[in-house]
């Protein structure tokens, strides 16, 4: 949503709180789009001349990777290149 919305609407960090009087119970779920055929960037109505897109197009998987990676994989690619 913060990709889509150009970062109006931030995201959030998620967490779960213990309680020690009651038993919780945790269910994963996943449920991701095709990795290579998903592009996430900014809504055209998002991007202005007075606000530029924040963030750059890219597919799920490279979403997925950066999230996972992020500044560490950049500074690879960047130590190759030189």
């Amino acid at each position: 949503l913060e990709i889509l919305s150009n970062g109006k609407f931030k995201s959030i960090l998620h967490r779960g709180l213990v309680n020690k009087e009651k038993v919780r119970v945790s269910w994963a779920v996943f449920c991701e789009p095709p990795k290579d055929k998903i592009v996430l960037k900014p809504m055209p109505e998002m991007v202005s001349a007075e606000c530029p897109a924040k963030f750059p197009p890219r597919t799920f998987a490279q979403h997925i990777e950066h999230k996972l990676f992020g500044k560490e994989q950049e500074e690879l690619v960047s130590e190759k290149k030189d």
